[in-house]
């Protein structure tokens, strides 16, 4: 395990419920899709560290996470982090990265894009031809993370599709005209082939039900991925 001071380069917020936190880079090898244990002087119920996916790309020359904001103790303090300030972290660790294969479909729920946004930026950044769908839903528009920039590497590269959806467009102030309604199997299915790895990734129900889903439609389970994150 390998241990790093990271000093903020800049924390801003990325949509209406989330922050990005970027940091100056040190000398760390990851995979897109791997995640970081960061620790902060707080005192929180569930202790002074976290675990956050790396929203950042290796072929960036920086860090990142994002991460939806809560009431805890340790968010809160994440939020007031100025630029400047050092935190300790360790990592990286885990095995949710992109498999061999010509076709991935990548299922996110909120901020379970995190590591699928690291994935796409490293798929875009070194022209890979291994076949992107992204399958992301959020509650509404104004939640979407990373939207400009999706949107930009979407036309950038001819094997990546991006297929937004909202769950409850009644109580966004933006006028939604794309789909809406859950991941369902009917969206999956049109996005399916007998090669397609699929990768899940948001809050443990909505990662359950995609799964049961993927188990129904005979999915074998060495073709998915799948990745909790847990609320704190």
């Amino acid at each position: 395990m390998n241990k790093f001071s990271l000093q903020v380069l800049e924390n801003t917020k990325e949509a209406s419920d989330s922050i990005r936190v970027k940091f100056v880079k040190p000398d760390i090898h990851y995979k897109p899709g791997q995640y970081m244990i960061y620790e902060l002087p707080v005192q929180d119920p569930k202790g002074p560290a976290r675990d956050f996916s790396l929203a950042s790309s290796p072929t960036e020359d920086f860090l990142m996470l994002t991460t939806k904001l809560t009431g805890s103790p340790f968010k809160q303090k994440l939020a007031q982090l100025r630029v400047g300030d050092v935190i300790d972290a360790s990592g990286p660790f885990g095995g949710f990265t992109i498999a061999d294969g010509p076709r991935h479909l990548f299922v996110a729920g909120g901020i379970g894009i995190t590591p699928f946004r690291s994935m796409i930026k490293f798929a875009t950044d070194r022209k890979l031809q291994q076949e992107i769908t992204l399958l992301y839903s959020n509650k509404v528009p104004e939640e979407i993370a990373f939207r400009d920039e999706l949107e930009k590497w979407r036309q950038q590269n001819e094997n990546l599709k991006v297929v937004h959806t909202i769950t409850r467009p009644e109580e966004s102030a933006e006028k939604w005209n794309g789909r809406t309604g859950r991941v369902d199997a009917g969206l999956i299915k049109e996005n399916l082939d007998a090669e397609t790895v699929v990768y899940v990734c948001g809050p443990p129900a909505m990662v359950d039900a995609i799964l049961a889903l993927l188990k129904d439609m005979d999915v074998p389970e060495q073709r998915t991925r799948a990745e909790k994150f847990e609320g704190y």
